[in-house]
């Protein structure tokens, strides 16, 4: 990527990302919530008053290289379980139950019109501790 040109394409998958989870009844309460952890794609509210960070991957669609959710490092579920406890003492969730997901997108053309991305979502991917489920 050259310096000064930002990519649309990780804007544009939380936006994919957003109108799902809407969909399947989520609640967005943020995007891009910065804290001194790093930044939350997306904080929502799941069935049941859960308290959900999620983590955004979208990639294009290459034969041959690995799903975008494999780039979910350990050090990047460290990060967003950090940044989840975060939040919640921020806000006194505390007696709230909480995860962090992981929403995967591909985007199989370049043009804005093609074809729909197919989409992925772990729940629960980050387990207390930090590690993956």
């Amino acid at each position: 990527m050259r310096v000064g040109r930002r990519d649309k394409l990780g804007p544009r998958g939380e936006r994919v990302a957003a109108r799902y989870l809407r969909r399947k009844g989520y609640k967005v309460l943020g995007k891009n919530l910065e804290t001194r952890f790093g930044e939350a794609d997306l904080l929502c509210e799941g069935l049941g008053g859960c308290i959900v960070v999620v983590e955004v991957k979208a990639r294009r669609f290459r034969e041959g290289t690995p799903p975008p959710q494999a780039s979910v490092t350990l050090t990047k579920r460290q990060r967003l379980a950090r940044i989840l406890e975060h939040l919640v003492n921020k806000n006194d969730w505390q007696g709230r139950p909480r995860r962090v997901d992981v929403v995967a997108i591909e985007f199989r053309s370049r043009g804005w019109l093609g074809p729909k991305p197919t989409v992925k979502h772990f729940e629960n991917a980050v387990l207390k501790g930090g590690g993956a489920r």
